[in-house]
């Protein structure tokens, strides 16, 4: 009896493997349709993949925004003598270290405090004198010849604005001495020998006016 049971089982198990194919689908890939279906016809459409998406980060350096010192010391200056004070520190003193360009706003500001001077930072910088001698206009500041120059150096302007800035806020204490003028060292201009050298920076040399001997 129990032989009999098995074989009976072993023939039902037997069936159910003829039957049922449990060996999958073969699977067809159709490259003209893009698309993947088995020997039945039963047909999947593979989505369409997205090209890869390449991201390129681009640094444009001109474009960078200029370094700003303090948003609040700007409010604090007239625009107008924050340029001009830049200019006449970029074109004379560009080529000097940070304390020869400092001092060059320095010069300007101690002209401000003098009476002789303009008052305004602008008018200091464009003042023209007429030379007794040979009667023609001189600027007090050589870079100043009745045309515009150029600015090449944009680093090199843009720490000039911010010195200027801090010069304007009188950040700097006066290392000069009370310097109104100076000029380089491959140079000897005929006021020099009526002035009082303070200091030397760089190429440059500094100068204040002599007390007056009148009692």
């Amino acid at each position: 009896m129990m032989t009999d049971k098995i074989l009976k089982n072993l023939t039902i198990i037997f069936l159910m493997t003829t039957i049922i194919n449990i060996t999958p689908p073969k699977m067809v890939v159709d490259n003209n349709k893009e698309s993947v279906f088995n020997t039945n016809q039963t047909t999947i459409q593979i989505p369409e993949q997205p090209p890869p998406v390449v991201i390129i980060a681009v640094v444009e350096e001109e474009n960078k925004p200029p370094p700003v010192v303090s948003k609040k010391l700007f409010a604090k200056v007239n625009p107008n003598s924050l340029e001009c004070m830049a200019q006449t520190i970029y074109h004379e003193a560009n080529n000097q270290p940070k304390k020869g360009k400092i001092a060059v706003g320095l010069v300007i500001m101690n002209r401000q405090k003098s009476d002789d001077y303009p008052k305004s930072v602008c008018s200091i910088v464009r003042q023209v004198l007429t030379d007794k001698k040979t009667k023609k206009k001189v600027p007090m500041f050589s870079w100043i010849k009745g045309k515009k120059l150029k600015i090449d150096d944009k680093d090199g302007y843009e720490e000039a604005r911010e010195i200027s800035l801090e010069v304007l806020n009188n950040n700097y204490a006066d290392f000069t001495h009370g310097a109104t003028h100076f000029h380089a060292n491959y140079v000897r201009p005929p006021w020099a020998r009526t002035m009082t050298r303070t200091i030397v920076i760089g190429k440059h040399l500094f100068y204040k006016q002599r007390p007056s001997t009148n009692s």
